[in-house]
This record gives structure tokens, C-alpha cells and sequence, in this order.
């Protein structure tokens, strides 16, 4: 199973891609950490992603072990050190 099967991205979405290989984290957590930046909670993130709050808990979990921090902001903050995010 591909990335494009797992979040239904199309080649629009090409840049979240390259932005994901920056550093080890998946299509699916930096997609996450994008709708944490604009402000979403974990249960509108679930109903846009289509998954559970649970599920998108789990992907933040891993996110922040693999961008080093221990909370939400920081793993913003840290997303766009890292150039994975950017504001528009």
C-alpha cells in the first residue's frame, strides 16, 4: 500500500510528500501537524482525515518522538525549523 492509497493525496499534494522524507515522519503526521498549525482539534483532524481521535493521538505520538519534543506547539514550532511546514 502506497501513500496515495493510504491518504488518497493525488500529485497536487507532492510537496507534503517531499516535506514528510524531511525527516523520517509519514504523509499522514505531517498532514496531521498542517491541521494542527491551523488550529484544529484532534477530533476535527479524525473527521477530516477520516479516522479515528485515537488514530490521530497515535500519529502525534509518533511525531513528536520523532521531531524530539513533547507537545503540540513545539512539534509545530519544530516542523517549521525543519522546514517540513509553512505558513502561507
Amino acid at each position: 500500500m502506497n501513500a496515495k492509497q493510504v491518504t488518497g493525496l493525488d500529485c497536487q499534494d507532492v510537496d507534503l510528500r517531499q516535506a514528510s522524507l524531511r525527516c523520517s515522519l509519514t504523509v499522514r503526521e505531517v498532514e496531521v501537524l498542517r491541521y494542527i498549525m491551523e488550529g484544529r482539534c484532534n477530533k476535527e483532524i479524525a473527521s477530516v482525515l477520516l479516522v479515528s481521535p485515537d488514530t490521530v493521538k497515535s500519529r502525534l505520538r509518533s511525531a513528536f518522538a520523532k521531531l524530539g519534543v513533547n507537545d503540540r506547539t513545539a512539534a509545530v514550532i519544530q516542523a517549521l525549523r525543519l522546514d517540513v511546514l509553512h505558513l502561507e
